[in-house]
């Protein structure tokens, strides 16, 4: 069975940006993001449900389900939606401010993974059963359908990248000039 590891992953990524889009709320006003910042983040919140609706949507008429698959396709639905509910739940809290120490940065991504880590667990049995009763063409789409997201976060994430790589440290919008190198004495 050559998806036996892929598939795990799909679950993981597939759906994996609404969960990365909730998790990266924008900070309090004030906290060094502009108004417009503000605004396309809370779009984006708003947004995390809707777009993960759609997905599955999608996934569920590509695949053409059978009344036996239709089911085990719903079970693993609602287990993905109530999880990207539960992180579009926490899409606006504030974050903690950017500046603390390495520490702090490490243990708030370690809750993040761990939290992702128990999203995983929670909808495996629903995406294991759906899986075992696909035949193989639907398998496939099944994984073309995860390269195409995960491409699309791919280039999601670059384009925010290069937009951040477009402005020198201390000129961008909200930005506050690096620290001047310790002095040597």
């Amino acid at each position: 069975m050559k998806y036996k590891f892929a598939l795990p992953l799909l679950a993981a990524l597939a759906f994996g940006a609404p969960a990365a889009l909730a998790q990266n709320a924008p900070p309090p006003p004030g906290q060094g993001w502009g108004q417009d910042m503000q605004q396309r983040m809370a779009q984006r919140c708003e947004n995390v449900y809707p777009v993960a609706v759609g997905k599955l949507a999608y996934l569920e008429a590509k695949l053409q389900l059978t009344d036996v698959q239709k089911p085990l396709f719903e079970r693993w639905k609602g287990e993905m939606l109530s999880i990207v509910k539960t992180r579009t739940a926490k899409c606006g809290e504030a974050r903690p401010p950017m500046g603390d120490d390495v520490v702090a940065m490490t243990e708030r991504k370690e809750v993040r993974l761990k939290a992702q880590i128990a999203d995983i667990e929670a909808q495996m049995p629903a995406l294991k059963a759906l899986v075992g009763s696909l035949d193989d063409q639907q398998k496939h789409i099944l994984m073309e359908t995860h390269r195409q997201i995960m491409r699309e976060r791919a280039m999601h994430f670059m384009g925010g990248m290069r937009s951040m790589m477009m402005h020198r440290p201390g000129q961008g919008p909200g930005m506050a000039p690096p620290p001047p190198p310790p002095s040597a004495q």
